[in-house]
């Protein structure tokens, strides 16, 4: 495989507890051609002084410093800087497998990808492996249905992609997710995630996830909604409202929610077509949902007959028993 310089980008705020594991991780990838861009955002604690422990043993670091600003900032910050052909992400209190880098740009380039993130294992105070879709097909499905799409903390992606596309604070605490969106819909940029384990992922009180759930929360729908309305621009609040319910909420449904939903769908069908997309992922999601909410009666059976492509007898099938008996 010819060499291409990875530019790998960490911002790092008072994390001392967990730096070590994480350059080390970076430092020993078997993929040596990287240059480790550390971005300190501020830190008060020891974060600088192991970074620089790090720094005098090896040329490929890169240390920068600046006053704290936030997450999106630090990280356009960093792009600023990065010289590889290739940039990946890494955290701060996360550890990598050796072989993510090589394993990444090997699936990239099997999958004319241009980003590209990976399965992860979670440690800390929660331990199990989450996987993701691999597809470009079905990440653009679950980026409209409030589905998986990338883990952040996994990313390689091409540097050309960071001239067109950058973090912004419109979306405190869903930056990734905004970025995805903004990526998935307003270019030809094609998206993947390795299927293989490449990252261990650090769970822990302090985790921004934890913290400040509700306004992630928040964050996640305008970003869904501004970037599906930005590039397609044919949803009203009602679909959109729909599909946050129906898709990712614990909220039971209306009647005109499912009517609503039904109208989404058809408009993301007629927009994924158009971008020669595979359907099906789309359907199936369709499918769950409408199965999952029969104790309208057969309205939801007939509507999803209606908006589907092509129906199997056992949804057919499926749907018209539940529908009878509305459970």
């Amino acid at each position: 495989m010819e060499k291409k310089l990875i530019s790998v980008l960490m911002p790092v705020h008072n994390a001392e507890l967990y730096l070590h594991d994480a350059i080390s991780s970076v430092l020993e990838q078997d993929y040596r051609d990287i240059e480790f861009i550390i971005i300190d955002d501020g830190s008060t604690d020891n974060s600088l002084e192991v970074i620089r422990g790090f720094e005098k043993n090896d040329k490929r670091i890169v240390l920068l410093e600046k006053e704290n600003s936030g997450i999106v900032d630090t990280l356009n910050y960093g792009f600023q800087h990065v010289s590889g052909e290739y940039v990946a992400r890494m955290d701060a209190d996360d550890v990598c497998m050796a072989h993510r880098l090589s394993t990444q740009l090997k699936f990239m380039k099997e999958n004319s990808l241009d980003l590209c993130g990976s399965a992860m294992r979670l440690f800390g105070s929660s331990s199990r492996i989450k996987k993701y879709p691999e597809s470009h097909d079905e990440l653009m499905t679950n980026l409209a249905l409030y589905g998986k799409t990338i883990p952040h903390p996994t990313v390689l992606m091409k540097t050309e992609i960071l001239q067109y596309h950058s973090y912004s604070n419109k979306f405190p605490y869903a930056e990734d997710l905004a970025l995805w969106l903004d990526i998935a819909f307003g270019s030809n940029y094609r998206l993947g995630n390795c299927p293989d384990v490449l990252m261990n992922y650090r769970v822990h009180g302090k985790q921004t996830s934890k913290e400040k759930k509700q306004q992630q929360v928040a964050s996640t729908i305008g970003a869904t909604d501004y970037f599906l309305r930005k590039e397609c621009g044919i949803f009203t609040d009602q679909e959109l409202n729909a599909n946050y319910i129906l898709s990712k909420s614990r909220m039971k449904s209306t009647t005109q929610n499912i009517s609503d939903y039904s109208s989404y769908i058809e408009k993301v069908r007629s927009y994924l077509s158009n971008k020669n997309l595979d359907l099906k992922y789309l359907d199936e999601k369709y499918y769950e949902v409408c199965r999952k909410n029969t104790f309208h009666g057969f309205m939801v059976k007939d509507l999803f007959l209606k908006t589907a492509a092509n129906p199997s007898v056992r949804q057919r099938f499926e749907l018209s028993i539940k529908a009878a008996l509305r459970i």
